[in-house]
């Protein structure tokens, strides 16, 4: 530490040696803050990201963008005393485009401080355009570059650069007791900047080679009310110590007020503390019309967040802003359509007999955007989950630089959604549940967190096989003579069993086919007789008979039995008499 300490302030003192006396504090930094009133009054922080301007500073700022987005704003520069003297400009448009690939934003900007000539204020007059792109790589992080470029006079002559900028942002949500957790940094400035030939390299305007890095989390949050931290250090240059703390405050989603604080040691060396002075901004949000669906596709804007910000800079200027944010189009507010062709209930039967052994429910879903989660759980009577599914993680074993680049390039496509959801009757504690009925919902969340549930789907788990009991006959208790004399003349089978929706029994001959049967509903097996005759009334030939009675129940067991060896014999046996005597 001690050695890094030492390295940047020897490269600061350098970098002021090598631009000369007349070198202004820290005012390249200048050219982010009056990009808008967010940050001239809020503070200039890597986790903004509710204003197309943002991806100036950070170029992942706009990924989460959804719909067209238009900021225009102005900035008046004002002298109140100190060493400058006279009115300075900034002028600002930037426009979001989502696509399908990420976001698109365009932005140009007109600063105008030649009022302020050799004070520290002299920004120039300067014209600069600046293209971002921005994606939601992992469902928690976003990534963005961005290219900008300026042209304008400086110091009385005509100077121009540019450069290359990135930028990522991370909400991994909680970061120990701290809610709703941020960060982000970027590395902006790779490459040669307005103001690097007349100032030297170290102080462009804004500056070359600058590493920023910010958090933010919740104080409070509630449905009214919301309190916001910010804290970010930049190193502009790698020359400066920048460091900037804010807080805003959210009344609902009418109005919110920023109060921010920033120091740069390079002004602390120079006895310039005005941007200690806190810088304040406020924001109204105002619904403007009614959204439909043929206006969500059209450039139609239904709400305006409108921002004014005041500011104290250096040399005793002031900074006033205003500015006013249009998204078009309609905001997607509606859950996923889920269609489920389902008629109840279900039956299982997990004893992997191959036989229904799993629930399988086919869906179909539609979405305005992207479904990003999905919770499928089984309940059973009493409401406690026994089973649950959601969608798979990214992992970090999963995320290398091939997968990064992959999405990079790739259209952005919601979390893989099964065919059909899959139940194998197995709890989340890994053994099979007990037979009884159980519910299943099917919830779906969409990315602006748009939630539909559907359900209950009620599955009865059954693995017992249909009971039955069945007396076999021997002997000659296998041998009936239907010839009507009423002697033997039905065979009768004693059974019972439990009541299944089906019952079937048959009586087949020597070759397998069948001669009478029966196929009775919502039953318990019964004794029956067997009068000999066929489905058609007549009686059957002579011979072997076999009975077989059959069920499978809903869940797909099944149980049989059968008696064999059944003779029909109703020939008349001959007897013969002969008298030896007369």
């Amino acid at each position: 530490m001690k050695r890094f300490l030492s390295v940047f302030f020897i490269l600061s003192a350098l970098a002021m040696s090598l631009s000369g006396q007349s070198v202004p504090p820290s005012t390249g930094e200048l050219a982010y803050r009056l990009s808008s009133p967010v940050y001239l009054g809020g503070g200039l922080h890597q986790t903004r990201i509710n204003t197309p301007q943002g991806v100036y500073v950070n170029p992942a700022a706009a990924a989460g963008f959804q719909r067209v987005i238009l900021d225009v704003n102005y900035t008046n520069l004002q002298a109140a005393g100190g060493d400058a003297a006279g009115v300075g400009n900034a002028v600002n448009l930037a426009m979001s485009f989502p696509t399908k690939v990420g976001v698109v934003t365009g932005g140009f900007g007109f600063l105008e401080t030649s009022a302020y000539e050799g004070t520290p204020m002299d920004l120039g007059v300067s014209g600069r355009a600046n293209l971002a792109f921005s994606k939601e790589i992992y469902s928690d992080v976003w990534f963005g570059a961005a290219l900008d470029g300026q042209i304008g006079e400086l110091d009385g002559n005509m100077h121009g650069g540019g450069a290359m900028n990135f930028g990522f942002i991370h909400f991994p949500d909680t970061f120990g007791d701290l809610k709703n957790f941020r960060w982000g940094g970027s590395i902006s400035g790779l490459g040669y900047r307005f103001g690097s030939t007349a100032r030297k390299y170290f102080n462009a305007i804004p500056g070359n080679l600058t590493p920023a890095i910010g958090i933010a989390f919740d104080i409070a949050d509630s449905e009214k009310f919301q309190w916001t931290f910010r804290g970010d250090v930049r190193a502009p240059s790698i020359t400066d110590l920048w460091v900037g703390l804010g807080n805003d405050l959210y009344f609902g989603d009418v109005a919110r007020v920023s109060v921010s604080s920033s120091l740069a040691l390079r002004d602390a060396f120079d006895g310039s503390w005005e941007t200690i002075i806190p810088s304040a901004a406020l924001g109204l949000h105002f619904p403007i019309g009614g959204g439909s669906e043929e206006k969500e596709n059209n450039l139609t804007t239904t709400e305006m967040d409108i921002q004014v910000a005041a500011a104290p800079l250096y040399a005793g200027v002031w900074g006033f802003s205003g500015g006013v944010t249009l998204p078009f189009g309609v905001r997607d507010s509606n859950p996923p359509r889920v269609s489920v062709p389902f008629d109840p209930p279900a039956y299982i039967s997990p004893n992997y007999d191959g036989v229904q052994d799993e629930l399988i429910i086919p869906y179909s879903i539609t979405d305005e955007r992207y479904i990003s989660s999905y919770l499928w759980r089984v309940e059973d009577e009493d409401g406690n989950t026994v089973r649950s599914y959601v969608n798979k993680d990214e992992r970090p074993e999963n995320e290398s630089v091939k997968n990064l680049w992959s999405r990079l390039v790739s259209p952005k496509e919601g979390t893989p959604l099964p065919e059909a959801v899959r139940w194998d009757g197995v709890s989340d504690s890994g053994s099979v549940t007990e037979d009884g009925s159980y519910n299943v919902y099917l919830e779906f969340s969409d990315d602006n967190d748009n939630t539909s549930v559907t359900g209950p789907f009620p599955v009865i788990v059954d693995t017992l096989a249909p009971e039955l009991n069945l007396e076999e006959p021997e002997g000659l208790n296998l041998i009936f003579s239907p010839d009507g004399d009423g002697f033997k003349d039905v065979f009768r089978i004693e059974q019972s069993g439990s009541l299944e929706s089906l019952w079937e029994a048959e009586f087949q001959d020597a070759s397998g086919n069948r001669s009478r049967g029966w196929a009775r509903a919502d039953i318990m097996p019964e004794a029956l007789e067997w009068n000999g005759t066929d489905d058609d009334g007549e009686v059957v030939p002579d011979g072997v008979y076999r009975y077989v009675i059959s069920s499978t129940d809903l869940a797909g067991n099944f149980t049989d039995g059968t008696v064999e060896g059944i003779i029909i014999d109703t020939k008349q046996p001959e007897v013969g008499l002969t008298i030896d005597k007369a």
